[in-house]
């Protein structure tokens, strides 16, 4: 079975698991770290890039794209590039879950899609960081500056493909 069709599989498998948004707000830390929930993300988004486990068709978060986005946004590329590689891990896991957000509709949750207000939350935070840019330089590109063959190794250990 594919790598991608593997991650579709068992994602879907963990959406089941969770019942109603109720059990999803009752495991989330109070408050939220957003700092942790970033570093998972830019973590989770890097590895399931084309050129490491190719859970999804983006190579925003790798060499070539921390290039590319310093070229187009040279004050906030690392804003910019951890945005955009988010937004593909978040259509690659809607597009998983089947998830089809409508305005008023249900809300369905992921690592990628929180609800409307942690997202905003989020967001909020993220534009502080904009202003301690030079401190935060160095959590943006550890991810993407890892050689494959790390990537690999944490393949290796722990996850599964077939």
């Amino acid at each position: 079975m594919p790598v991608a069709a593997v991650f579709r599989h068992e994602l879907a498998a963990l959406a089941s698991e969770a019942s109603s948004l109720v059990w999803i707000s009752r495991t989330l830390p109070s408050p939220l770290d957003f700092r942790q929930l970033f570093k998972l993300r830019l973590v989770v988004a890097a590895l399931g890039e084309t050129q490491r486990l190719g859970w999804w068709n983006s190579g925003v978060l790798t060499g070539t794209g921390e290039f590319l986005f310093q070229q187009g946004f040279p004050r906030s590329s690392p804003f910019a590039q951890t945005r955009a590689g988010f937004r593909v891990a978040q259509l690659a896991c809607d597009e998983a879950l089947a998830i089809q957000p409508t305005p008023g509709g249900p809300i369905t949750c992921h690592l990628f899609r929180l609800t409307p207000q942690l997202e905003d939350a989020f967001e909020n935070e993220r534009n502080r960081w904009m202003d301690e840019h030079q401190e935060r330089a160095g959590s943006f590109k550890g991810p993407w500056k890892s050689k494959t063959c790390q990537w690999q190794r944490v393949h290796e250990r722990g996850v599964k493909t077939a």
